[in-house]
């Protein structure tokens, strides 16, 4: 079962951010239990559970982010969707600090000849256990970003395609049984928090 969880473009809204920072949340919260939800039906079935999370404010990021929500308010059909991004631990900070940046991505041929790949871009998943991989991950607890990814129009992308045709700004593999997105384009997501799974 996968994460469920998107929201038509019109109906988006996320208050910005006063300050940077990072705030653990109560377990038992109304915000810990919004985003552990998301997530209990992905990871029936394995031997994970969810130990921490933490909300994410970064008034730097989200302004850009910001920026393309406006743009893509005039996309038909365009959504947010809520997707995970498994990290090593020690990208976490450099992540909240700055986003995702494509100077940072680090595709291997492994990655390239994966069912997953649909791209050179910026990867999503709305797996948990997918997005909990150790090549991903590492090794011991689990690293998972929950980002607000905006989504215009999606295309699977053949084989040995590297980019997106005109027009696409979302990516999806031709194996229409893997559940993972790539966008092509910084500051088009933000992250809104961290989930430690053990």
């Amino acid at each position: 079962m996968a994460l469920e969880s998107s929201i038509a473009i019109e109906y988006y809204h996320l208050d910005p951010p006063l300050e940077e920072e990072q705030t653990p949340l109560p377990y038992g919260s109304v915000e810990y239990a919004a985003v552990e939800r998301l997530l209990v039906g992905s990871l029936k079935g394995y031997r994970l559970s969810v130990k921490d999370i933490v909300a994410l404010h970064n008034p730097r990021t989200y302004e850009k982010f910001a920026d393309n929500v406006e743009l893509y308010r005039h996309k038909p059909g365009a959504v947010v969707m809520r997707l995970l991004h498994g990290t090593r631990p020690d990208n976490v900070n450099a992540i909240f600090e700055s986003n995702l940046k494509l100077s940072k991505t680090n595709l291997t041929d492994e990655n390239r000849n994966s069912k997953w790949y649909c791209g050179e871009g910026f990867y999503f998943t709305n797996s948990a256990p997918y997005a909990c991989s150790p090549r991903f991950t590492g090794f011991g607890e689990k690293h998972l970003l929950l980002f607000d990814v905006l989504v215009g129009s999606v295309a699977r992308l053949p084989r040995g395609k590297m980019y997106p045709p005109e027009g696409i700004d979302t990516t999806q593999p031709e194996d229409e049984t893997v559940e993972s997105y790539a966008k092509f384009g910084e500051d088009l997501f933000y992250p809104t928090h961290l989930i430690v799974c053990n």
